[in-house]
């Protein structure tokens, strides 16, 4: 599985994030909206994978596949490098980024 991280302070969106905690086609751990699709998302500093395929978010906690998430963070599809996230993903270009 592949887990992607800001490398720094996320920017101040106030957007509602909720997903169900899933993988993309590839193996990238996105969030799973009502109708199934998994967009990848970009999670804080220093959240890590753990050796059983589960995030520790700094803050926030501990999250397994399946555990339905809320949140705060962004919704973007303009930003040339979360696109390329996305296709390395084989995800939607939609990329979320969460604070």
């Amino acid at each position: 599985m592949v887990l992607y991280v800001s490398s720094g302070a996320q920017p101040g969106d106030e957007a509602r994030v909720t997903g169900t905690l899933a993988t993309t086609a590839s193996g990238c751990i996105g969030l799973a909206d009502a109708e199934g699709v998994v967009r990848v998302v970009v999670w804080p500093e220093d959240s890590t994978l753990t050796n059983d395929g589960s995030i520790d978010v700094p803050e926030l906690g501990h999250f397994e596949l399946g555990d339905r998430l809320e949140g705060t963070g962004g919704y973007y599809t303009s930003d040339q490098s979360l696109n390329r996230i996305a296709n390395e993903c084989e995800a939607i270009e939609e990329v979320i980024r969460v604070r």
